[in-house]
C-alpha cells in the first residue's frame, strides 16, 4: 500500500455501459494501491462505479455515448472524484429517494453514492455538468 500523498488520476471515455468493466477495474487499481483492500477501497469504487452508470444511462440521449472525464484526487486527508460529461443536465434533488422498505428495482444509485461520501454538489454550466464528491479520511 502506497503513503497517499497528493496524487491526481485522470480517465476519459465514452459514456458507455460496455466500459463499465474498465472504469471499475481502473480506480479498484489505484484506490486499493493507496488504501490497501479496504472497505474506503470498496467503498469509493462503488461510489465511482454508480456515478459512471448514471452518467451512461441518463445523460445522453438515445443510447447516444458522449464524452466523459472522471478525475480522482487522493491526499492523506480526503479522496475527491469529479466526474464531468456534457450530457443533459439534471437536479439530483428532484430524484426522489428509493423505497428501501420495498422491492424496487433500479434507482438507488443517487442514494447509495450520497450516503458514501461527505461532500455531494453537483453543477451545471454552459453545457458542462461537474459531479464532485469528497470523502474525508
Amino acid at each position: 500500500m502506497a503513503s497517499p500523498q497528493s496524487r491526481e488520476f485522470i480517465l476519459e471515455l465514452a459514456a458507455d455501459l460496455c466500459f463499465q468493466a474498465a472504469v471499475d477495474e481502473y480506480f479498484r487499481n489505484v484506490l486499493e494501491k493507496y488504501y490497501g483492500d479496504s472497505g474506503l477501497a470498496s467503498a469509493m469504487q462503488l461510489v465511482v462505479s454508480e456515478a459512471f452508470t448514471n452518467v451512461a444511462r441518463h445523460a445522453y440521449p438515445d443510447d447516444t455515448a458522449g464524452p466523459l472525464r472522471i478525475e480522482l484526487r487522493v491526499t492523506a486527508r480526503v479522496l475527491e472524484f469529479r466526474i464531468i460529461d456534457s450530457g443533459a443536465p439534471f437536479d439530483p434533488d428532484g430524484v426522489p429517494a428509493p423505497n428501501v422498505e420495498g422491492l424496487q428495482v433500479g434507482g438507488y444509485g443517487l442514494h447509495i453514492i450520497r450516503n458514501m461520501v461527505d461532500v455531494f454538489e453537483y453543477a451545471s454550466d454552459n453545457g458542462r455538468n461537474t459531479l464532485r464528491l469528497e470523502k474525508h479520511l
